[in-house]
């Protein structure tokens, strides 16, 4: 029986597990989404200031390269979400292989069990029906018997 609750203690914590990476890989797809969308803007604020400088004859300088910078830390932040998104999915994928499994073993378990229980109970019925009851005394005595083993009179 303490196998039994071993095995639902360990499929419980693996649920609890799964869970809270399901909820950590929505905090980072979040994340990743605010990180594009800042980078997007970046896109339209370099692409306006562009556009202006050109309008009126001027030269690139130290804005952009202020942008062009932040671009490229935002495009590195996003390519390591990413690439842990992708790690935590896979991760996923093989702990709900491993839970797939142990729930597996714990119906085997059961099943087993229940065939245990089953066999035990006919041999209980096997039993008890070796057994004959005196009819003054009502005690059970085995079927071979001739006398009672309680109150002596023959059966």
């Amino acid at each position: 029986m303490s196998e039994f609750k071993s095995m639902i203690n360990k499929i419980g914590k693996n649920i609890t597990r799964t869970s809270k990476d399901v909820v950590n890989n929505a905090k980072m797809s979040m994340k990743l989404s605010s990180k594009e969308d800042k980078l997007n803007e970046l896109y339209l604020e370099v692409g306006k200031k562009v556009y202006e400088i050109y309008s009126y004859g001027g030269n690139l300088g130290e804005f952009f390269d202020k942008k062009y910078k932040e671009m490229l830390n935002l495009k590195n932040e996003i390519k390591e979400i990413k690439l842990t998104m992708e790690e935590n999915k896979q991760k996923s994928r093989e702990e709900k292989e491993a839970l797939k499994a142990e729930l597996q073993a714990y119906r085997e378990m059961q099943r087993q069990q229940a065939e245990t229980e089953e066999i035990e109970k006919s041999e209980q019925i096997i039993e008890d029906s070796e057994k004959i009851v005196c009819t003054t005394c009502e005690k059970e005595n085995d079927k071979n018997s001739s006398f009672c083993s309680d109150c002596g009179r023959e059966l």
